[in-house]
């Protein structure tokens, strides 16, 4: 990014952000502090000791200020670095970002006593991060309240937020999905055509899991067909914490 010249189109990032490391804060004895690792022989031991700088507490702050006892939160700072950077070299368009996460609210509720962060291994999925270093896909759900904020500081504004689902259900309303239902190719080819865009679509699966963020900048009011079944987002004043939601109905 940064040998890259200012440019007028559209940055658009897949399953990226959740790939950057973060760091894991938990909350004990009612304080804040952070999780260290230390090695001992082949293992590794985790260590509570303080937060690695202002930055981390800021974040803590505006997005998990009501983390409960116990609990422990993931801090994507590099996220945060990532969006600004893009955002400052988009001199005209949009940014899309599609990532499996939530808004502030809902990706810090009640009862998430370790987070987000997992470890994927031949597409399976571990809580034990340090059973195979170097082996293992870690990830951590992306928090779009921190992209969101990130942009605007930089000049982006919100374009809108939505589920995969809905945002490829506004995308093919016009044409039902003709394109992509009726490929050239055999019948088994379009079986397999249609059997993927069900597993986009699903609420059960892809289809709510993955979520849409749009950010533009210098595009006046765009009108875009993939946020047509978008809920608006309400953003708080600088300053302000996102407000936690309640427990996961799932």
């Amino acid at each position: 990014l940064e040998a890259l010249e200012p440019i007028i189109g559209c940055f658009f990032a897949n399953e990226l952000v959740d790939a950057f490391p973060v760091s894991w804060v938990a909350r004990t004895e009612g304080h804040l502090k952070e999780v260290y690792l230390t090695r001992k022989k082949s293992d590794f031991k985790e260590e509570l000791g303080p937060l690695d700088g202002t930055e981390v507490a800021h974040y803590v702050a505006r997005y998990a200020h009501e983390t409960d006892e116990g609990c422990r939160v993931e801090v994507n700072l590099a996220g945060v670095d990532w969006m600004r950077a893009v955002a400052e070299k988009l001199r005209r368009g949009f940014t899309l970002t599609i990532d499996y996460g939530h808004l502030a609210p809902q990706l810090y509720r009640i009862g998430q006593p370790r987070g987000t962060l997992l470890a994927f291994r031949r597409h399976r999925a571990t809580e034990d991060v340090y059973a195979e270093p170097g082996r293992c896909d870690l990830t951590a759900q992306v928090n779009f309240s921190a992209l969101i904020d990130a942009g605007t500081e930089v000049g982006l504004e919100l374009t809108g937020f939505t589920t995969q689902e809905k945002f490829l259900m506004g995308l093919g309303e016009q044409d039902q999905f003709e394109r992509v239902l009726a490929p050239e190719g055999t019948e088994a080819l379009k079986l397999e055509a249609r059997l993927q865009l069900k597993r986009l679509l699903n609420p059960e699966d892809m289809g709510e899991v993955f979520k849409v963020l749009i950010q533009h900048r210098g595009v006046n009011e765009p009108n875009l067909a993939g946020l047509k079944y978008a809920s608006p987002v309400e953003v708080p004043a600088p300053g302000r914490a996102w407000k936690r939601a309640g427990p996961s109905s799932a």
